[in-house]
């Protein structure tokens, strides 16, 4: 009985307590979405296949 109710706190301090106290241990802001600019899709270069048995000349 004692290892069920252990192991119930210990996944509620996981799913609640330990989510809060990351941000607030490391500093980490919350940024609003609508601030962040999306980045620019990079162009993609094609890339040259070498078959295998001409790789070696």
């Amino acid at each position: 009985m004692a290892n069920m109710c252990g192991l119930m706190v210990a996944t509620v301090l996981k799913l609640l307590f330990l989510r809060a106290l990351y941000p607030a241990w490391f500093h980490v802001r919350r940024t609003d979405p609508a601030a962040v600019q999306p980045e620019a899709d990079p162009v993609e270069e094609p890339v040259a296949y070498i078959p295998l048995h001409m790789a070696g000349e």
